[in-house]
């Protein structure tokens, strides 16, 4: 999994959060951010919040080409705050902040989406919400 975002900060931690929870990612920095070299095989992007409506566009249109035709699920970390548009086919928005919980298992759904195993993911979340 690949976390692109402008605050390293933040980045950082969403890195520290996810590879504690398990997960192999690593934090790319927007300016230095190339979808051909990252996107080799991440199996998720995951968009950090806080870049502006064309930073994040230019994340987005830059995943789809390099993703060479594979579904590559993208999830979307939205500020409560920020005005939300819809999600292009494949992403996810996700209210940020979020419990960790809530992240890990979207991150989940989104990789069995991915999979195929559409069936699963949606027997993952009803045993989440009981």
């Amino acid at each position: 999994m690949v976390v692109v975002g402008e605050d390293s900060i933040v980045g950082r931690a969403l890195e520290l959060l996810l590879r504690g929870s398990g997960y192999d990612v690593r934090f790319e920095v927007l300016h230095a951010f190339d979808a051909r070299r990252v996107l080799r095989k991440p199996g998720l992007v995951l968009v950090a919040p806080g870049l502006d409506a064309w930073d994040r566009e230019t994340v987005l249109s830059s995943v789809v080409p390099a993703c060479h035709n594979r579904d590559l699920p993208v999830l979307e970390l939205v500020p409560v705050t920020a005005s939300r548009s819809r999600p292009g086919e494949g992403h996810t928005l996700i209210l940020w902040p979020c419990k960790t919980e809530y992240l890990e298992r979207e991150i989940e759904v989104a990789l069995l989406k991915a999979e195929g195993c559409v069936g699963e993911a949606t027997t993952a979340r009803e045993e989440d919400r009981t």
